[in-house]
């Protein structure tokens, strides 16, 4: 290459341009920031003020709630105030809504009576198992009921609804710091406006210090006195005696914490609703080929159609001999719970098929088929569970099979009904099956029903060799206290399945056990936590016991 040919630029040439080009750069550098801080500070400005009116809007209801809830559960998950908690709760969600100028529609009845009947039930049974359940159930429902009455869901099927809770879960937790940032926004707010002059130039003082002060002030004030009027007056102690209870460190400290949740949890809640953040669009979501679908079901479907004419020869109608080391009872307990876990899968492969695949004829015909053989391995498995109950006694977990195999039949008429019909309301039905299901089975108390059965079954095929499980039947909840302790069924019982069943409800309810003075004591209830199961409970240990005594040597009852 010729030098003489390259361009080179002067040195005043090259000093120029990057001058140039460096302040130009640095320019826009500068309006980038300053429009990019702008911004941000509209955005929180914005966030400020949209925090300030919700606050303003639901921000005390939240509080007074907090406080309500906490006085109603805290150390009473199963008491007589579960259900004024329920009711308030729902008069909470009613009230916020309409302050956000949403009119509740028509169609709540449904929602409204599930949600009180499950609050209800929490005092009538002392089953964790079915309290739990019934609790999740209401938090599902109250969940449901702000989404139809602040959504248009007319058009929402089975996958918008489930996909607008997943949004609805994820939006509260996202809002989950909101409770405290926007009471700030707010109380600052007041504290600007109370120190502004009037018309007249006078400041008015701010009082709501004042109020959180006194508060402050008068609480260790209020222990010290109420101890005091406690020693002087035994009746005014008795009155007292769960507010006592509750005053201690340990109290304090789980009070305080269960308040903070309900109002962090309840006012995200809110936040949620009040922004209306939720984009769920009711598109037809069916857009894949149907080809797949077949494909794979017609595959399954084949070897669903064999199994299932093996259970009608073996099951059914015992025309194939079993292996010899094999009992019916014995071929049954193998199978029950794989079955049950396949009707669900099948289940979801039907709902997949349905909501995500385009329609097709073959397609409809092979998911029929499918929910067929679900209702073919349904019966197998209930009838395997009735060989295996009639041996071996009934059990919870048997119990919960039996309804959850009951409740899955139900819900395959619906499936079976949407394969032919786009129109038919999948989400709502199954809804209303799982309430109506989980409601009569809170109401039945699996635990009272095994202590029945078991005890009727061992009545009935009673010999010398035969006993009954009296250990498992003792550590069963409260509810099967009734039936241990009948005195007729106490008195059928085998002398040490007496004694092994009274020695365990004896450390519960006896006021003459003398290794737990307190035993009976912790036991009574208050008019927070009064439950209809512990009572009866106690009512049927006292039946049975005529008490005598305690002679120190393991005597002092009489039947």
């Amino acid at each position: 290459m010729d030098s003489n040919n390259v361009f080179v630029p002067r040195p005043n040439q090259l000093s120029e341009g990057s001058e140039v080009s460096a302040t130009e750069g640095t320019s826009s550098l500068n309006n980038q920031n300053i429009d990019y801080k702008k911004k941000y500070e509209e955005k929180k400005e914005r966030e400020r003020l949209s925090g300030i009116k919700n606050f303003e809007i639901f921000g005390l209801y939240t509080v007074l709630y907090a406080v309500f809830a906490t006085f109603c559960l805290f150390k009473n998950a199963r008491g007589v105030s579960f259900p004024f908690f329920t009711a308030g709760t729902l008069f909470y969600f009613v009230i916020c809504i309409k302050k956000f100028g949403v009119e509740l529609k028509k169609k709540n009845t449904f929602l409204i009576v599930s949600i009180m009947l499950l609050g209800f039930s929490m005092f009538l049974t002392e089953d964790h198992q079915m309290t739990g359940l019934a609790k999740w159930t209401m938090f599902v429902l109250l969940l449901i009921f702000t989404l139809h009455n602040c959504y248009d869901d007319s058009k929402w099927q089975l996958f918008s609804y489930l996909h607008a809770i997943g949004i609805y879960f994820g939006k509260i937790f996202e809002h989950l710091g909101t409770p405290f940032t926007d009471a700030g926004h707010y109380i600052r707010e007041m504290k600007k406006k109370n120190s502004e002059p009037d018309e007249n130039g006078v400041v008015k003082k701010n009082k709501l210090s004042y109020i959180v002060l006194g508060i402050l002030i008068s609480i260790p004030l209020l222990i010290v006195i109420l101890n005091l009027l406690c020693e002087a007056d035994a009746v005014f102690k008795e009155a007292c005696k769960d507010i006592l209870e509750l005053i201690d460190i340990e109290n304090v400290l789980g009070v305080t914490i269960m308040f903070v949740a309900v109002y962090m949890i309840f006012y995200a809640v809110m936040r949620v609703i009040a922004e209306k953040e939720l984009e769920v669009k009711s598109k037809d979501r069916r857009i894949y080929e149907p080809i797949l679908a077949i494909t794979v079901t017609s595959i399954i479907t084949v070897v669903y159609v064999l199994f299932c004419g093996i259970q009608v020869m073996y099951l059914f109608t015992k025309q194939l001999k079993l292996p010899e080391e094999y009992t019916y009872a014995e071929y049954a307990k193998e199978g029950f719970y794989q079955l049950l876990a396949v009707c669900i899968l099948n289940l979801i492969i039907v709902l997949i098929c349905t909501n995500l695949f385009r329609k097709h004829r073959a397609l409809d015909i092979i998911l029929t088929i499918i929910s067929i053989c679900t209702y073919i391995m349904i019966v197998s498995s209930a009838f395997r569970m009735y060989m295996y109950v009639n041996s071996y006694d009934l059990s919870r977990l048997r119990l919960y099979v039996i309804i959850g195999l009951a409740v899955l039949s139900v819900l395959m008429v619906g499936v079976v009904i949407s394969i032919y019909r786009d129109s038919f309301p999948l989400f709502k039905y199954g809804l209303v099956v799982l309430t109506i299901s989980i409601i009569i089975t809170v109401y039945s108390h699996p635990s009272f029903i095994v202590a029945f059965y078991n005890v009727e079954h061992y009545k009935s095929k009673r010999t010398v060799e035969d006993s009954i499980d009296v250990q498992y039947l003792t550590e069963l909840p409260l509810d099967a206290a009734p039936v241990i302790l009948d005195v007729d069924n106490f008195k059928m019982l085998q002398e040490k399945d007496r004694w092994t069943s009274l020695k365990y409800y004896y450390e519960d309810f006896d006021p003459n056990d003398p290794y737990n003075e307190e035993s009976y004591i912790t036991k009574r209830m208050s008019f927070r936590s009064f439950n209809l199961s512990k009572f009866l409970a106690i009512k049927s240990y006292e039946k049975l016991v005529t008490y005598k005594p305690y002679d120190g040597k393991g005597n002092g009852y009489n039947f």
